[in-house]
This record gives structure tokens, sequence and C-alpha cells, in this order.
């Protein structure tokens, strides 16, 4: 081996390296169960998406992690149209991630697509899987596949750095770190992806150990995210929901209503039964409370009206 692996043998390396798998990997279902659990208890949109792109994820590691075992342990040809379609679905899941990337990020700050964001996501997704299919059945030169990876981590880029803007009006500290991280980890972790895969493709062993530390981080993230929410401090009585800080806010008499619930413990359901309301319409005036008072989430709720 090189320098870059310390002179560690081939065979330490790759148990490290399914080591390290297995850790991501339970992370990611640890993030999975964590935001299944809010969602059962608050069911709110946003949860019930990013429930569908942890899945989403995780199913692209899995896919990565089945790549590593048949052609790095067992020692297989990557010949074959079984295989052929193995890999395709693999670049167009890395595709579609662009999107659902995007769209989950979208759903926890409660943005929308502007019609530049969507179209640069649509064209950089179709763009990258072209290059890439390419690429792998025509051994294009190097500088192409370095060009394809670029376009995805570009696009990424700016997909995160246009979030992380809305990281200054979290107040919840704890909630402010998890988003760091989820918006950190990948402009740390993908030019790595990219650089190893690029530069030394026969390292294995090494690739994947660097894949599986962007799905952990990504996963922890989450995981400290969803955390928040199931762990909600109550306010104990000392909400101040005065006629004077209602007007302040703009909050109507149904929505204090509805944070009293929320400071309760209530759920969507619970809340909605005490007062003869359906969930839904609960969680569109939760929607509207975020919107007035400028925050995103119960815990940040719940301290700006202590």
């Amino acid at each position: 081996m090189n320098e870059l692996t310390g002179g560690i043998s081939p065979d330490i390396l790759t148990h490290f390296s399914l080591l390290i798998y297995s850790l991501s990997f339970a992370m990611c279902f640890a993030a999975l169960a964590l935001c299944i659990a809010c969602w059962i208890k608050e069911k709110e949109t946003w949860q019930y998406k990013t429930i569908l792109f942890i899945i989403y994820f995780t199913f692209l590691f899995f896919l990565d992690a089945i790549y590593f075992y048949y052609t790095h342990i067992m020692s297989y040809s990557e010949g074959g149209w079984y295989f052929g379609l193995f890999l395709i679905i693999r670049d167009l899941g890395y595709a579609l991630l662009l999107y659902y990337m995007g769209a989950t990020l979208n759903y926890i700050r409660r943005k929308k697509w502007s019609h530049f964001q969507l179209s640069l996501v649509i064209l950089g997704g179709i763009f990258y899987f072209a290059g890439s299919v390419v690429d792998r059945y025509t051994g294009s030169p190097l500088y192409l596949s370095a060009a394809m990876s670029l376009l995805l981590f570009g696009v990424q880029a700016y997909l995160l750095a246009n979030s992380a803007r809305d990281i200054k009006h979290v107040s919840e500290v704890r909630l402010r770190i998890s988003l760091i991280i989820v918006f950190l980890v990948p402009l740390i972790f993908l030019p790595l992806i990219l650089i190893f895969r690029s530069l030394m493709p026969e390292r294995q062993a090494l690739n994947f150990i660097v894949l599986s530390q962007f799905y952990f981080w990504l996963s922890l993230g989450a995981v400290i995210y969803f955390l928040q929410p199931l762990a909600l401090h109550r306010s104990g009585g000392g909400l101040n929901l005065s006629r004077e800080n209602r007007d302040k806010f703009g909050l109507t008499e149904r929505e204090a209503q509805i944070i009293r619930g929320i400071d309760r413990g209530l759920s969507y359901k619970e809340i909605a039964g005490e007062l003869d309301i359906s969930p839904n319409t609960v969680s569109n005036h939760i929607t509207r409370i975020y919107r007035k008072t400028g925050i995103r989430s119960k815990v940040e709720l719940l301290k700006k009206l202590q």
C-alpha cells in the first residue's frame, strides 16, 4: 500500500472498512427510526418527506456496499448485462439525489423551489447520469469522469449554500448544530470521495471508508435533529400568550390554543380532538405560526414565547 494507507495490509484495511460500514449503516437506521417516531408523534408533512429521503440515501449506501462486496471482497468481474444494469441504477440513484436532497432541505426549511433551482437540479441530474453512462461504457478519459463528478458536487454545493443562509435564523443550539453538520458533511466529504475515486480507483477499501464516513456523519446530523422534538422541554406553564404578546407576532386566539396544546405535549390528533378540527387544520395553523414567529421548530417556539 502507499503512504495514504500507512503500510496497512489490504486485508486489515478491508476488515476496517466493513466495520466502518456497519457503524454507518446502523446510524442510517437510527436516523430513520427517530424520524419515523417524530412523524408518528407530530404528523408533519416535511417529516414524512424526510423519512423517504433517509430511506433513499440508505438504499444508495446499500448499493455501494453491494458493489464493494462483489468487486473487492469476492473479486467478481464487472462484466455482464446484470452488473451493467446494477451500475446504471446506482448512477441514476446519485443523479436523482440532487433533487431529493434539495427537496428535503426545502421541506425542512418550509421553502419552495425557485424556477432556477429546479431547472439547475434537473439539468444537473440529466447531464450527470448521461455522462456517467457514457464514461462507463466507452472508457472515456479521466477528465470526463472528473467533470461529471464536479458537476454533481457543484449543484449540491449550491443547494446547500443557499439553504445554509437560514441557519442564522435558528436560535436553538442543538438544532443549529445538527443543521450545520447536515450542510457541511457533503461539502467536506463529497470532494474527498471524488478525489479518491478519480486518483485512486484501485484503492476500493480506502474509498469505501471515506464514503461510509459521509453517510455516518450525515446520519448523525439527522439523529441530533430528530432527538430534539422527541425531547421537547415544556415551559411548565410559563408561556406568555397575553394579548400583547400575541399581537406582537400576529397570533390569533386559535393559534394560541394550539400552542398551549403543543406545550402540554399533545399530538396533532389530540389537539384536533380538543378543538374539534382536523389534524390537517392543526398542521396548517402550525405552519402559519412558524411563519409569523420566524422559527422552524417547536423547541424554538416554546422558548420564544416564554
